[in-house]
């Protein structure tokens, strides 16, 4: 800035009307205190969260306190809400169908089940473990309420549950009906 401030020979009001501005610029120095921990929050948030997306605010405020800065979890709410970011998780009601999609018959209803290997049933369900979740494929024999075949994943990657069923093809025969959710 043009006002020196330690200048013995012109005050500053002086050096104001010389230079033709007003005196609250010479005395105004900006802080970026507040906006510095902000950014340097929302960093360390992004940076928690892209290597655990299913942190929420208190467990991503309790890391970043740990381990980097001070921070509250009302804070970390507050960043997280105002740049729209969440927490990866399974959510609640996941078997509520939606209104758009076509309702389907159940095509067992009043058929008599007496064999084995006629008609099998599949369901893919999750289990919550520490640190995220894992996906169950499981095949049951109707019949007989045989488990078959079952496959634990951490991902829905139909790969995995097409080998599964093969695999269970294999080893019991091709049923009749194959029935799924």
């Amino acid at each position: 800035m043009l006002i020196e401030k330690s200048n013995e020979e012109m005050s500053i009001t002086a050096q104001c009307e010389a230079l033709d501005i007003s005196r609250s610029n010479a005395y105004y120095t900006e802080q970026h205190t507040k906006h510095n921990h902000y950014v340097a929050t929302l960093l360390l948030v992004r940076n928690v969260l892209s290597l655990r997306p299913f942190y929420g605010y208190c467990k991503a405020a309790l890391e970043i306190s740990q381990s980097y800065i001070p921070v509250t979890g009302k804070q970390t709410r507050r960043i997280m809400a105002k740049v729209g970011l969440k927490a990866i998780y399974p959510v609640l009601n996941l078997s509520k169908s939606w209104q758009e999609h076509m309702k389907h018959p159940y095509l067992l209803a009043g058929k008599e089940i007496r064999y084995p290997n006629q008609v099998w049933a599949t369901d893919i369900t999750y289990i919550k473990i520490a640190y995220g979740h894992m996906f169950l494929l499981a095949i049951i024999d109707v019949f007989s309420r045989k488990l078959l075949n079952w496959i634990l994943t951490n991902s829905l990657d139909f790969q995995f549950f097409a080998n599964c069923l093969c695999k269970t093809m294999d080893c019991y025969g091709v049923p009749a009906i194959f029935n799924t959710d």
